[in-house]
């Protein structure tokens, strides 16, 4: 499970669910809760929290997709370490002080040809993150 510390800089919410944004090393994230900041102390403004992110619920891309597809977390990385097994492979990328650990199938890694000190893209759906104040 990869652990990372972020700031809350916005609140929406409607209904029993909240859209959070989210900073994190010069990088927005959004996550969706379903929490609202009355029910729910953690959720305030400027309050540091910490994501955790699946190590399974990670994708990645070797270009930014920006409007081109509904994953709006979209953070820029670099290949830092690849652990190729049989079926699955373990991808270590960094961003600013923040690294992550990524499992993709081995057949993704290969044809993707992923190799270390590549630039790529990490995309997370706002729903595979979790808050944990």
């Amino acid at each position: 499970m990869n652990r990372i510390e972020a700031k809350i800089t916005q609140i929406q919410s409607q209904g029993h669910l909240s859209l959070v944004s989210l900073q994190v090393a010069q990088v927005p994230l959004q996550v969706l809760v379903t929490d609202v900041p009355s029910s729910a102390q953690y959720l305030t403004m400027g309050n540091r929290i910490e994501v955790l992110l699946k190590e399974t619920a990670i994708g990645l891309s070797k270009h930014s997709l920006k409007h081109q597809v509904s994953i709006v977390n979209q953070i820029p990385c670099t290949i830092e370490h690849i652990e190729t097994g049989e079926i699955l492979s373990k991808i270590r990328v960094v961003f600013g002080e923040h690294a992550l650990q990524i499992i993709v199938t081995t057949l993704a890694c290969t044809q993707m040809q992923l190799e270390v000190g590549q630039s790529v893209v990490a995309l997370i759906k706002a729903n595979e993150i979790m808050c944990n104040p």
